[in-house]
This record gives C-alpha cells, structure tokens and sequence, in this order.
C-alpha cells in the first residue's frame, strides 16, 4: 500500500495561506539547495492530491514559469516537473481541470483509499480542507512541514479543527540556507514500520561492509553524503569520497562492524550501538570497543552519519 503525505510550506505560526500584504511575490522562503530537495522529492511522488483552491493557485503559476525563458533554472525546472506529474483534483464546484489533471466531484475517502492501495510510489496531498476529511480515515500516513521564518498573523491554518487529538513521531529534520526547516513525522504505527525497513537497510549494510562488498552501501546513500572519516579524522562527501576513503582504510586495516541495538534519537535519526573490532593486516587486534553510529535519512536514503562514544 502506498504512503498518503500531507506536505506544504508553512509560516511559523501555522498558516499556508494568508490574504496580508507580505511585502513581496511569495511569503516563503527558498534556496538553490531548497529548490534541489523537492525536485529530488517528486522522483519518489507518483501523483499529487489538491483541493480545488490549492491548485487553481498552482496551475497558474507552475506552467508559465515552466515555459519563462527568465525564470531561473531551478524555478523552471520545477515547473517543467509539475506539469508533467499527475494530479487528481477534488472539488465540487469545478466542471474541468487541465495540466493532467482529472477531477473528482465526490466520494473523496473511497477515491483516495483506493488510490493507496495501488501498487507503486507514494502520493503527496495539499490542501487543508481536503486534509482534515481524510485524516479522521486514517488515510494520512506522513506529514511534512517546511516551516518559513516569517509569521503571517493570521490566514488558513495546515491544519482546520480536527475532532481528535494526533500524536505524531518525529522522523527526520532539515534546515535550509534560506532559513526554511524541514519537520517530517509520521503516526506511531506508520514510524514503527518504517523503524523495521531502515533497521534491515542497516544490517544488510554493516554486512556489506563486512565483505567489503561497496557497491551495495553506495546505493543507500544519497549522493551528496556526509560520512565520517572514523580513521583518519574529519569528513568526507559524496559516493567517490566514502568510496576513496574506505578503499584506503581497507587497504591499511582490516575494520569489523556488527550491529547490537537500534533506537531513534531526538532529531528522527537512528542510533545504531556497534562492536568494533579493528585488526591490522597481519591479523593483530588494534582496538575493541563499542561505538555508536548515528544515521539521518532524507527520503529513504541516508543522508548523514556520525560516530559518537557510548
């Protein structure tokens, strides 16, 4: 079954809309780096899920900045990709939609269900109206708040009233240059699940490291990430700096790393408590000791680790 996420830019008090004078043409912030995290986030999205006020807004934007030949790179790039991706729209008062879209005039819930238990990627949903009808379904699976650094005073809330209390589970978290802050959670029943997933990933990896095998481990990590130096000191980056490094390493030690425990830590990571034992090349042990890995995930590939004594 797929994952139902409810994802929008927010200000910091709350709101996703707002009628105020912000003193500009878009109250949220953005970065190159920003710009790049969602174009890498609709490779995962099989289809959008909008209200009807929601994508009259976008459709009048995204295709003209698509086709802008002033736009800037990024920005258009985006809109290239938002014309292209499939939409359903949920309205009743609209007779047509455009930019491949298809309208839906009622049976939201049974539309949207059946949808999720489609084969294939994840949906992303915005909209608040049409949010708060679902959530009360259990249909909503992951939330992700891209907090703004401006307060609007007043608008339309993420979330309308709800009948009922929602506790959530911290997953991951981000921050952007531009001041934007990336808070994803997921309900505790959805969070233990994706607990298990990350905790095979992990174990086959520490395996793969094991038989030095570094393809395997390559392609759980993002391109861009950030790993530990743990022999040498320092950092490095990217798939061709963990590659360099740990192909010296091996060439000079011979390291051996077995998982003991997992737990989630307080930003959404997960602390993975490993024996170590590191030989020389001549079968000497130079250290045993326990340590503990921290991973950050940005969608389902890990993004950061660090090394930390118990």
């Amino acid at each position: 079954m797929r994952n139902l996420i409810y994802m929008h830019m927010v200000s910091l008090d709350g709101y996703i809309e707002t009628d105020r004078d912000y003193g500009g043409d878009n109250w949220a912030s953005s970065d190159p780096g920003l710009s790049q995290h969602f174009q890498a986030l609709e490779a995962s999205i099989a289809a959008h899920l909008y209200g009807r006020r929601i994508f009259q807004e976008l459709a009048s934007m995204w295709p003209m900045m698509a086709e802008n030949p002033n736009a800037p790179a990024s920005i258009a790039a985006y809109g290239r990709i938002w014309t292209a991706k499939p939409k359903v729209v949920f309205s009743t008062t609209l007779d047509e939609v455009g930019w491949n879209a298809r309208l839906v005039k009622e049976h939201a819930v049974e539309t949207v269900a059946a949808l999720k238990a489609e084969p294939g990627q994840d949906l992303a949903l915005y909209g608040s109206i049409l949010a708060a009808s679902l959530i009360p379904h259990g249909l909503v699976d992951e939330f992700r708040f891209y907090v703004n650094p401006i307060v609007l005073g007043s608008g339309k809330p993420m979330f309308p009233d709800l009948a009922k209390v929602m506790r959530l589970r911290l997953i991951e978290t981000a921050t952007f240059d531009c001041g934007v802050v990336l808070l994803r959670y997921q309900l505790p029943e959805v969070s233990a699940q994706m607990m298990q997933d990350k905790q095979k990933l992990l174990k086959d990896l520490y395996r793969a490291f094991n038989r030095r095998a570094i393809e395997p481990v390559l392609a759980a990590l993002r391109p861009d990430v950030d790993w530990p130096n743990g022999w040498e000191g320092g950092r490095v980056h990217g798939h061709a700096g963990v590659r360099d490094n740990w192909t010296r390493q091996w060439a000079a030690i011979d390291p051996h790393v077995e998982p003991i425990g997992f737990t989630n830590d307080e930003t959404g990571g997960i602390v993975v408590q490993v024996h170590q034992v590191v030989k020389d090349l001549t079968g000497k042990i130079m250290a045993d000791e326990l340590v503990e890995h921290i991973y950050q995930f940005e969608q389902g590939l890990i993004r950061r680790m660090d090394l930390r004594k118990p």
